[in-house]
């Protein structure tokens, strides 16, 4: 392991963080990180994220402080008759709940734009 190159909103950015192109990424309370390449998002231990974070090639959006995180991915599947196509990832998201609302912050996977979405 290589030494971390910088620091970013309590994010250390190592190489595995500098050669993410796209996804989530996940600070534990004792500054321990992990990414979706690294962990299935069903393992994390989601009472002790500190820092819940979505890269996109040169962009991060960070959400700390909150008790219920949630991160998914929105897509579809190009159905061609006798052809096993790969998933199309449309958007990746991050958020939390704040009482009965669902705060979403959606990343468009293809330009990068991100729109605030509270339910």
């Amino acid at each position: 392991m290589t030494s971390p190159i910088s620091s970013m909103e309590g994010i250390t950015i190592d190489d595995t963080i500098a050669n993410m192109a796209r996804g989530w990424l996940v600070v534990y309370d004792d500054d321990t990180q992990v990414t979706e390449s690294q962990m299935d998002w069903s393992e994390v231990d989601k009472k002790r994220i500190k820092i819940l974070a979505l890269k996109w090639y040169n962009k991060f959006w960070t959400i700390r402080g909150k008790t219920a995180y949630i991160q998914m991915k929105r897509g579809w599947v190009p159905m061609v008759v006798g052809i096993d196509l790969e998933p199309f990832c449309e958007e990746r998201c991050i958020g939390y709940y704040e009482g009965k609302n669902k705060v979403l912050y959606r990343v468009n996977d293809r330009t990068g734009q991100m729109t605030l979405d509270v339910q």
